[in-house]
């Protein structure tokens, strides 16, 4: 049961009769100071987007307009149909509906919601948009669209942390601040591999099953692989050519855990110093685009910068071809739950599996066709990798995984690339690693550093 009642203030706020609980959308006292604290807590930017989960009398929403930039658009969803009539039968959110910066979208199925958060989501990957929940609205979500209240509780917790996430990785540049001129720079390795293979090696569960031919192809193609996938991988004898890392929590160095050999580490000033600044081996730094103060310094130090995606595979993605790499194949690049698993066996996730009734998954293609599970960031950071084929029509790419089909690749298992002679030439690739480390140029940073 829902009602329309007066605050204290004379201002209108929603309750709802849930459980045999009160729930209000706002505060009885005075949702209008309620509303502006809660935006400074948000601390709301001017320059994209800003994307809101919940309705209700769209007083966070007039606070949010207040500061508003005349070109930001402000997005709603809403999936309690309840509230919604009743916004709109007492005329709550005429202002806002009369805007040309407001835009309602109404949820009325858990894949409608599925779909449209995706898209919110894929917006805020890459710098377009914000994303924010309106905390009580998640009370208010219908029994039947539960899944729904699951999945944003799990991204509201999410963003609460946003800024200690933030702090982390400010505070791991600070730390290794004073040896990024100490080691070389992705960028000289641009264009150095122009024409040549790559594998791009994730730790998706089919990486299991092309291990044993990936070590037949040494020198034969640039093998990048993720952090993940490094043990996997040497335990089947396959040494890649570099590993790449990019997170920045402490336990990353789980990872490594047990490695015997160490191939070049390329990773982000904001990974984990706990990794980076003990690694036995030659550490390249790539200055990701997504943190300002970094992409500032690289264009003074003329360091091509790399774009994240989001996850290390897009990252991996990204350096591959920074060095020209083409063909790009992609093995254990699944972004799917493929056969209730997350990870390769081998990798520190080896066994884990996932129980579908507990969280919101959604449904994307299969290579080779059909349906297969995956989540909504999986499923994001799969958009972003075809999005990037698309703007790279120079290059073929290949998808040699199980998971989820990702648009503009030719699917092919490795074992046929191989028969076919895609991966056929030695191409010298350790010893032309070798011979650009070893030369001693890490960019011109040093040069660059005194100007």
């Amino acid at each position: 049961m829902i009602r329309l009642i007066q605050a204290r203030t004379g201002q209108p706020t929603i309750s709802i009769q849930a459980k045999g609980k009160t729930i209000y959308l706002h505060s009885r006292y005075d949702p209008i100071r309620e509303a502006k604290e809660l935006i400074k807590k948000w601390n709301v930017p001017q320059d994209r987007d800003l994307i809101i989960y919940g309705l209700g009398c769209g007083h966070h929403l007039r606070a949010l307009k207040e500061g508003m930039d005349p070109q930001q658009q402000l997005i709603v969803l809403e999936c309690c149909q309840e509230v919604l009539d009743t916004a709109l039968r007492y005329g709550l959110i005429t202002d806002l509906l009369e805007d040309s910066r407001f835009r309602l979208i109404s949820i009325v199925s858990l894949q409608d919601f599925a779909e449209n958060l995706s898209n919110c989501l894929q917006a805020v990957q890459e710098g377009t948009a914000s994303f924010y929940v309106h905390g009580p609205s998640l009370k208010a979500i219908p029994e039947g669209m539960e899944q729904i209240r699951i999945l944003l509780e799990e991204y509201h917790v999410q963003a609460s942390s946003l800024t200690a996430q933030q702090k982390l990785l400010l505070s791991n540049v600070e730390r290794v601040r004073p040896y990024l001129y100490d080691h070389p720079n992705v960028s000289v390795f641009s264009g150095c591999f122009d024409g040549v293979p790559a594998i791009i090696a994730a730790a998706g569960p089919s990486l299991s099953d092309v291990l044993p031919l990936l070590a037949n192809v040494k020198d034969q193609a640039v093998i990048f692989c993720v952090g993940t996938a490094l043990q996997a991988l040497q335990q089947q004898n396959v040494h890649p050519d570099f590993v790449v890392v990019t997170e920045a929590d402490a336990r990353v160095i789980r990872q490594f855990e047990g490695i015997k050999s160490y191939p070049p580490l390329i990773t982000f000033p904001t990974a984990s110093p706990e990794l980076t600044l003990t690694y036995p081996e030659t550490v390249i730094w790539a200055f990701p685009d997504g943190i300002e103060e970094l992409k500032s310094e690289a264009e003074r130090l003329q360091f091509t910068t790399v774009s994240s995606g989001g996850s290390v595979t897009t990252a991996a993605l990204s350096i591959a071809g920074l060095m020209g790499c083409n063909p790009i194949i992609f093995v254990g690049c699944d972004f799917a739950y493929v056969k209730g698993r997350t990870h390769a066996s081998g990798t520190i996730y080896d066994g884990e599996r996932v129980s579908f009734t507990s969280t919101c998954v959604r449904y994307t293609e299969a290579v080779g066709g059909g349906l297969i599970k995956t989540s909504v960031s999986w499923d994001i950071f799969r958009k972003w990798v075809e999005r990037y084929i698309s703007e790279h029509s120079s290059v073929q790419f290949y998808n040699a995984s199980m998971g989820a089909r990702i648009s503009g690749t030719v699917e092919k298992n490795l074992n046929d690339l191989i028969h076919e002679g895609l991966l056929s030439k030695n191409f010298g690739i350790s010893e032309r690693i070798n011979n650009i480390l070893g030369s001693g140029d890490r960019g011109n940073a040093h040069d660059k550093n005194e100007d």
